[in-house]
């Protein structure tokens, strides 16, 4: 008798299941193909191939794809240098139920944000502020035609799986709710277009803005009141710009005296995440860097402040130190946080003090001294990093000494930077270098500054700008490059008088009008692809100062300094600060790059110098008068003018006038309506 073959039949079939099983729990546990082949991509797209996540890295073949598997897309933007998103591939990204799950309901796709800076503002520029995501990293859940339906902000304080799984599973269940009722989905992203673009708008709501601003500063504390506490240094400016040096020390004070400081290597750290400034992240943005350096410049020229003075300084050898390394600006320092949330290089534990003393690095006097009076104090300071609370310690003997030696003990220790140099942050840092040089009259950093303006030239195709040195295939045409190019050719002008400089921005900022022009006058796009662009109806101007100036605020104040010499430019930085100025009050600091822009455009009377002598004539005024526009005179302007200094208001020029009649004549702050 022939025996039944149905045990045997179930028994693999039973075995197939199982294998199939746990396969699938397996499955999230292999790294990602890229991984696996090794292809070189952006800094934050590698950070996602050790996830078994099938990361898209175009939004338009996302979203095509999304289309075709009737699927939300999962748009996950970030940098590699922001904790948050770091802490969230770690440890979210990586788990077996959030990658199942994103893998079986929605079309993932990662976009590094120093690639593609213009989609940070893509999406709900204004709703971030009000969620607190304005930082560069944030999930947009948009519909498989491109439409924005639901925003998340990773944090480090919400990386944890469960709470993460629960969000994606509302996601999804508000996505069939949407294909099944389309009158659900939420119309906040036209409301936003619609208070971007609002025409005509009167200047008087600067005053609603800077009454804000001023009632954000914590007169008990210091500092700025909203957001995290990190460094606003472009809302700083704006006290000063206006001549409220005292507000600008409430507002500065906290940030200064606090860990953000790195005095291991100079510069500041990007942000703080509590109120008490103790636990530190260690990311340390160049733009940013760059933008409180300038400040810090402009406030020592107001008002002489030695240790403003030291720290501003220390910020531009640390930017000059890794320029000179890596050829080009690294967009930023990559923080390096171990299981105890502290960076090996700018940390310090009990047990480096023990090993400081065995090896004679650090004396036992120092080791007190670092305790007690720089803020090494476990109890005190979570993440161990050098704190001057208290500025008169600067003035110990003991200081320098100190600080020599524990640099010494960490010179073993390199710091990780960024790998891919991008333009806008080239041009950026390099402009505000320059700048802060002269302001210092410092001839030797300012030297070393103008030396950097040839790095940019790798960026730069005649008229064109490209986001990577050499124009590297594939990348996106990005407003705030062609303007950082012009930024930083108008500084080296104004620094040196070199016509050449001047030329080669006046051409770029041509290109750039023709090239991101709208159909709104002064508005102009920030991105252009050689694709069909998937945001058209949702594409926002950048609005925001996430790390410096935005696109829109630089734009404003580009074109303003341009016009001085070239009319044709004044219309349209009028136009843009029309559009843009009645949404400030819903920027809170965020907003203060278009601030300062608009006020510098409506109290537009600036410095012009002639003759043999220009140059150091404009150089010699610039730090009396540093809220102000001075600039030598240009070969193809004000030709029938004597030798000496003007002040020019409304393209007419008075004087000449002496150094120091000048300097009394000319207010040094600016005015608003």
């Amino acid at each position: 008798m022939k025996k039944s073959v149905f045990p045997v039949g179930t028994f693999a079939v039973v075995m197939l299941a199982i294998l199939g099983l746990g396969l699938a729990r397996l499955r999230p546990l292999i790294p990602n193909e890229r991984a696996i082949r090794g292809v070189s991509a952006a800094d934050f797209i590698s950070q996602g191939t050790s996830q078994s996540i099938p990361w898209e890295e175009n939004l338009a073949d996302a979203l095509a794809r999304g289309r075709r598997m009737d699927r939300p897309v999962l748009l996950y933007m970030g940098t590699v240098w922001n904790r948050s998103g770091r802490k969230f591939d770690e440890t979210v990204l990586r788990d077996p139920d959030v990658q199942n799950y994103i893998d079986r309901h929605f079309v993932p796709v990662r976009i590094d944000l120093d690639e593609s800076p213009h989609l940070l503002s893509a999406y709900a520029p204004l709703s971030r502020v009000e969620n607190g995501g304005v930082s560069t990293i944030q999930m947009a859940f948009v519909m498989p035609n491109g439409v924005l339906y639901r925003l998340f902000f990773p944090r480090a304080s919400n990386a944890e799986a469960m709470g993460f799984l629960a969000e994606l599973v509302a996601s999804f269940g508000q996505f069939n709710s949407i294909r099944e009722t389309p009158s659900e989905l939420p119309v906040a992203q036209q409301n936003e277009r619609d208070l971007l673009y609002q025409g005509s708008v009167q200047l008087s709501g600067y005053d609603r803005y800077y009454a804000l601003l001023k009632d954000s500063l914590d007169q008990a504390r210091g500092g700025l009141i909203g957001g995290s506490p990190t460094s606003r240094a472009v809302a700083w400016r704006s006290f000063l710009l206006l001549g409220d040096f005292q507000d600008f020390t409430t507002a500065s004070k906290r940030s200064l005296s606090s860990g953000l400081v790195d005095w291991l290597d100079g510069g500041f750290f990007g942000v703080a995440v509590d109120s008490t400034y103790s636990k530190i992240e260690f990311d340390k943005p160049s733009e940013l860097n760059a933008e409180i350096m300038l400040t810090l410049a402009m406030a020592s020229s107001i008002k002489p402040e030695p240790n403003i003075d030291l720290i501003g300084k220390a910020t531009f050898d640390w930017l000059y130190k890794i320029t000179t390394e890596a050829g080009h600006v690294p967009t930023a320092r990559i923080g390096q946080e171990n299981g105890f949330d502290r960076d090996p290089r700018s940390s310090f534990y009990a047990k480096d003090f023990r090993q400081f003393w065995n090896t004679g690095k650090v004396t036992p006097t120092q080791a007190k001294f670092a305790t007690e009076t720089l803020g090494l104090d476990t109890q005190t300071n979570r993440s161990m990093v050098i704190q001057v609370s208290d500025w008169s310690a600067i003035e110990s003997d003991k200081f320098n000494p100190t600080l020599t030696a524990l640099r010494k003990s960490k010179s073993g220790v390199k710091p990780k930077m960024t790998t891919l140099p991008m333009a806008s942050v080239n041009g950026a840092t390099i402009a505000a270098m320059i700048s802060s040089a002269r302001l210092w009259n410092d001839s030797e950093r300012l030297e070393k500054a103008v030396q950097l303006f040839s790095d940019l030239e790798d960026f730069r195709s005649q008229s064109e700008i490209s986001r990577k040195p050499h124009f590297a295939p594939g990348t996106e045409r990005f407003l705030g490059d062609y303007l950082a190019y012009c930024d930083a050719a108008m500084s080296k002008y104004q620094a040196t008088g070199d016509p050449t400089a001047l030329d080669a921005g006046l051409q770029v900022l041509r290109r750039a009008r023709s090239l991101f022009r709208t159909a709104l006058r002064g508005v102009w796009s920030p991105s252009i692809s050689s694709r069909t662009q998937p945001l058209a109806a949702t594409d926002s101007p950048d609005v925001l100062d996430c790390q410096g100036e935005s696109s829109i605020g630089k734009l404003i104040r580009v074109l303003t300094r341009y016009g001085h010499f070239y009319e044709e430019f004044r219309r349209d930085a009028q136009d843009a600060a029309e559009h843009f100025s009645g949404i400030l009050p819903e920027t809170r600091q965020l907003g203060a790059g278009i601030f300062n822009a608009v006020a510098e455009l409506n109290d537009d009377t600036y410095v012009l110098t002639v003759g043999p002598d220009r140059v150091k004539l404009s150089n010699a005024l610039a730090p009396k008068v540093a809220a102000r526009f001075v600039a030598p005179a240009s070969p193809n302007s004000f030709r029938e003018l004597k030798p000496g200094v003007y002040l020019v208001a409304g393209n007419q020029p008075v004087g000449p006038l002496s150094e120091k009649e000048a300097q009394l004549r000319i207010s040094p702050r600016l005015s608003t309506p």
